[in-house]
């Protein structure tokens, strides 16, 4: 279903680092109980559907701490 969403969304799933992780999302939900479906969209969000600078270099899909100058300068 996510790659589905993907192609819909005109997303190359080839360079997406969310590809293939939806049954990932599914069993974290069934052992922490956070919402596949909320942890998904969030993830879609922050990183641009996989393809941000920051998800794709430093594999950080939900963007924490990638934020402020220091962060910024560090990318340069």
């Amino acid at each position: 279903m996510l790659q589905s969403a993907m192609s819909a969304a005109g997303v190359d799933t080839a360079s997406s680092k969310l590809s293939g992780t939806g049954l990932s999302f599914v069993k974290y939900q069934n052992v922490y109980s956070v919402n596949a479906l909320l942890s998904m969209g969030i993830a879609i969000n922050e990183s641009g559907w996989g393809t941000s600078w920051i998800c794709r270099n430093k594999n950080n899909i939900f963007g924490l701490e990638c934020g402020g100058q220091r962060s910024r300068n560090k990318r340069r």
